[in-house]
C-alpha cells in the first residue's frame, strides 16, 4: 500500500513539472523567442558608444588659491600623486586633480574644487585645507620626467 501511494505521489508530481516549463513561472520564458525584424537605416547611422575623437570640456569648477605640497610616492603598479592645497574660504568640496596636457615631458594637472552652495566664511588656514590623491600606472609614466600642478596663485612641479 505504501508503495503504491509514494508512485502515485512521482506520478503527479513529473506530470506537473511540463505544465512549469510552458509557463510564466518559469525564468527561461520571461522573454519569450526571438523573432525576425526589419533592420532600421537610422541604427547604422548613430554615433558609436565610444568616441571617436575626444571631446573637449571645460570644467566649471575654480582653481584652488594655492597649492601648498605636493608629493609622488611610488606604489607597486606605478605612482601616487597627492597635492594639497588653501581654497578662498570653507565648504568646498568635489577636489580633484584634472589632466590639463602634457609638455614636454612634463604632466600637467590643475587643481580644481567646487565652492559651497551657499557663502561661507573665509575661516582658519587649518579649515581651508584640501588634499586629493591620483593614482597613476606605470603606462601614464612612461615618458614623463616631471609632475606640475596648478592652482589659481601658484604651481608645484615635482621631477624625477
Amino acid at each position: 500500500m505504501r508503495r503504491i501511494f509514494l508512485l502515485i505521489c512521482l506520478a503527479l508530481t513529473v506530470t506537473g513539472c511540463a505544465r512549469i516549463a510552458q509557463s510564466n513561472l518559469n525564468p527561461m520564458n520571461w522573454f519569450g523567442s526571438s523573432t525576425v525584424v526589419r533592420s532600421d537605416p537610422i541604427v547604422r547611422q548613430r554615433q558609436p558608444l565610444i568616441a571617436q575623437a575626444p571631446v573637449a570640456y571645460a570644467d566649471p569648477r575654480p582653481l584652488v588659491l594655492e597649492v601648498t605640497e605636493l608629493e609622488v610616492e611610488r606604489t607597486a603598479y606605478g605612482a601616487l600623486v597627492r597635492a594639497t592645497g588653501m581654497t578662498r574660504a570653507d565648504g568646498y568640496y568635489n577636489v580633484q586633480l584634472t589632466e590639463e596636457g602634457y609638455e614636454g615631458g612634463t604632466l600637467v594637472y590643475a587643481f580644481r574644487a567646487s565652492p559651497a552652495p551657499a557663502p561661507q566664511q573665509p575661516g582658519t588656514p587649518q579649515t581651508r585645507r584640501v588634499t586629493v590623491a591620483r593614482d597613476l600606472s606605470a603606462r601614464d609614466l612612461a615618458g614623463v620626467s616631471a609632475i606640475r600642478v596648478v592652482a589659481a596663485g601658484n604651481a608645484r612641479v615635482t621631477s624625477r
